[in-house]
């Protein structure tokens, strides 16, 4: 080989350790800036209505449509077993009546009833649904009676299906100043009939009450 052609190939050397260094050098600023797997940020859920409505103070509270929907929408102080789970969301109407006390109010609150495994389970997830509405409501000392009405669609022997009141409970203040709702709805286990004999008036549709269970539920 001779002397003219050996500086050509440090001359070559050297071009292929320049891109060498350029490529690494490439890839450290990738890794750096480009490189690896982006983070998703996310945002925080935003609340449900539930959740926004349930902030009211309702002991305070004017009595309104929906403050009376707000305070059923938060933690209830009793919470029995048995009850209709989506109480709050299928409430359908709330009448603000009242009463002869001066300055108090009646409450009047229809809601379609979840489906049931059977009529005994109905009633005690209606009787239930009145210990969580009124472990709650009667907080407000302007409540001086309260009404839970509990629809269901029933079909006539004619065979017409309509949504109808089937069970109501009627409740007063001087019934709620006795009462323990927690120790209530832990009797509502094993006696879930408690809740009726106690209330000042129910009514139970003839077509529920003749197949309600008497040995799991008893009503007098």
């Amino acid at each position: 080989m001779s002397e003219e052609q050996k500086p050509k190939k440090k001359e070559m050397g050297c071009g292929c350790l320049t891109i060498i260094a350029v490529v690494i050098l490439l890839g450290i600023v990738g890794s750096l800036f480009g490189g690896g797997d982006k983070e998703t940020k996310t945002s925080p859920p935003e609340p449900t209505s539930s959740q926004k409505q349930a902030s009211i103070d309702w002991p305070t509270a004017e009595i309104t449509e929906q403050n009376i929907r707000s305070a059923l929408s938060g933690e209830a102080p009793a919470n029995p077993i048995s009850k209709d789970l989506k109480f709050p969301e299928n409430i359908t109407q709330i009448s603000i009546e009242n009463h002869a006390k001066e300055g108090q109010k009646s409450i009047l609150i229809y809601y379609k009833a979840d489906t049931a495994w059977d009529e005994t389970d109905f009633v005690k997830r209606v009787g239930g649904t009145a210990i969580v509405a009124a472990s709650i409501l009667f907080q407000n000392p302007k409540i001086e009676q309260l009404g839970i009405f509990a629809q269901a669609d029933m079909t006539d022997q004619y065979g017409k299906t309509s949504t109808e009141v089937v069970t109501k409970i009627v409740l007063t203040r001087d019934l709620a100043q006795k009462v323990d709702w927690k120790g209530l709805a832990e009797r509502h286990v094993t006696d879930p009939g408690n809740i009726y004999r106690i209330a000042d008036n129910y009514n139970i549709h003839l077509g529920i009450l003749n197949k309600v269970k008497t040995d799991e539920v008893r009503l007098r």
